[in-house]
């Protein structure tokens, strides 16, 4: 959102502005797909027997 509608872009009103995030948001599951799932990955790091009283 902030890369193709907020940054560096100037919009003449605040129509213009909202109607520019509606259709981000309208592109979200066909032209923006693949760069969110590589965002909402569940990739998480765990660590196993961690001792929380570290040095």
């Amino acid at each position: 959102m902030k890369k193709d509608v907020l940054n560096s872009r100037h919009h003449q009103d605040f129509k213009r502005f909202q109607s520019a995030i509606d259709g981000c948001l309208a592109d979200l599951p066909t032209k923006h797909r693949e760069k969110l799932a590589t965002l909402l990955a569940h990739n998480f790091q765990t660590w196993n027997n961690v001792s929380l009283l570290g040095a």
